[in-house]
C-alpha cells in the first residue's frame, strides 16, 4: 500500500512511511521527503495524520487536497485532540511549544453547552468534503479517532 504520515515530523508513526510536513527534518533528524501533497505524484491508498488538523488555519483547503490525493476507496486515518482537554483548545493562550491550535474538535453527536473557540464537528466536516465516515470515536486520552474513506 502507498501511504503517508501527514504532519508527522514531530512524532512519526513509522520509520517506513513517507512524511509530509513543513519541517525539514523529523524527530529523528531524518529529512522530510515532502512538504505538500502536491509533491507526491501518485494517488495514495491511505493518509495517516495525528495531532495536525488542529494547527491548520486553512483546513478546508487541505481537506480538498487530501481527498484529491487519495485513490477511490482510499482511507484517511485521523487522531486529533478532543474539546474535552482544555489545554488543547484553540486560541486558549496556552503555549504548547509549537504552532498554535486554531481549531477545537468534537463529534457531531456531542452537545457542548459551553462556548469554545473555533469548535468544529470533525465528522461532519469530513463528510462535507466527500468522505464516508466508518469510525468516529472519542478515545480515553482526550482524543478523537476517525477512519474515513474516499
Amino acid at each position: 500500500l502507498k501511504g503517508v504520515d501527514f504532519g508527522g515530523a514531530q512524532r512519526p508513526i513509522s520509520s517506513h512511511l513517507d512524511i509530509i510536513d513543513l519541517d525539514l527534518v523529523d524527530y529523528y533528524k531524518r529529512p522530510v521527503k515532502f512538504n505538500s501533497l502536491s509533491q507526491i505524484g501518485h494517488e495514495l491508498d491511505f493518509i495517516f495524520s495525528s495531532h495536525t488538523f488542529e494547527h491548520i488555519p486553512n483546513l478546508d483547503d487541505i481537506l480538498v487536497e487530501i481527498y484529491d490525493a487519495l485513490k477511490v476507496g482510499g482511507k484517511l486515518i485521523v487522531n486529533l485532540p478532543s474539546y474535552t482537554c482544555v489545554r488543547w483548545r484553540a486560541n486558549n493562550g496556552i503555549d504548547m511549544g509549537g504552532t498554535p491550535h486554531v481549531h477545537t474538535f468534537k463529534l457531531s453527536k456531542t452537545n457542548v453547552e459551553e462556548e469554545i473557540n473555533n469548535l468544529r464537528d470533525i465528522d461532519t466536516l469530513l463528510e462535507n468534503h466527500g468522505f464516508k465516515v466508518s469510525l468516529a470515536e472519542y478515545a480515553g486520552d482526550n482524543n478523537i479517532i476517525l477512519i474515513v474513506e474516499k
